[in-house]
């Protein structure tokens, strides 16, 4: 992977979709937020596109602007938003859905639903089931129905922990995370599951969330 350090600082060159930035954190952060978007750094460290800095107090600027990361978040919740946020800003061409995309054998399949719904935890049990990995977050699509899934780490929230027990990143060391949040890579959940290049859309499926339903999958 490719960084670069000086006077204590790393910098890591990564792409989200359209989105060039560069992140400049210290040496304690580095190996951990190399590790975690691992299959978004880039080679060419020539181009630094946005410039984005985690300070030695977690607070994160992006071009010199304070970024408000809001209450309850680490470090890493607050880039995982900021790389959301400011990729989109960066892409107002194309229509963007809150959804997340898998395939198989290049047909795929968008999954839709509300926050918190499940959508990403349905992801990661089609992974398991041998699909291959695109997005759990966000899908742009162009004039010509084209998709632009967003690469990124699964987000799973604190609800789903159970169901996913076995990739918990606070004891496999296979991303970050949190008591409220896992930001999980997609090759922890099943090696090899990770694609850059858009499926064909094949179907669409709704996920509802249910109240006081049995937290299981199958």
């Amino acid at each position: 992977m490719s960084s670069e350090t000086l006077d204590g600082r790393v910098r890591v060159p990564v792409r989200i979709d359209r989105y060039l930035a560069t992140i400049d954190v210290s040496e304690a952060l580095a190996s951990s937020t190399r590790g975690l978007l691992a299959d978004q750094v880039r080679t060419d460290t020539e181009v630094v596109g946005a410039l984005i800095v985690v300070d030695d107090r977690d607070r994160i600027t992006v071009d010199g602007r304070q970024w408000d990361g809001g209450q309850d978040q680490t470090v890493f919740d607050q880039l995982i938003y900021v790389l959301l946020q400011a990729s989109l800003d960066a892409d107002p061409d194309r229509l963007h859905l809150h959804a997340g995309l898998v395939s198989r054998s290049n047909r795929g399949l968008l999954i839709g639903g509300h926050a918190g719904c499940g959508k990403s935890t349905l992801v990661a049990q089609l992974l398991r089931a041998g699909f291959d990995y695109h997005t759990d977050e966000r899908v742009a699509v162009d004039d010509a129905l084209a998709l632009g899934p967003l690469a990124k780490p699964l987000s799973v929230v604190a609800g789903s922990f159970p169901v996913l027990a076995d990739v918990d990143p606070t004891t496999t060391a296979s991303g970050v995370g949190s008591p409220r949040l896992w930001h999980v890579r997609a090759d922890a959940i099943r090696p090899g599951a990770e694609r850059t290049s858009p499926p064909e859309l094949a179907g669409i499926a709704l996920v509802e969330y249910r109240a006081g339903a049995a937290l299981d999958s199958a």
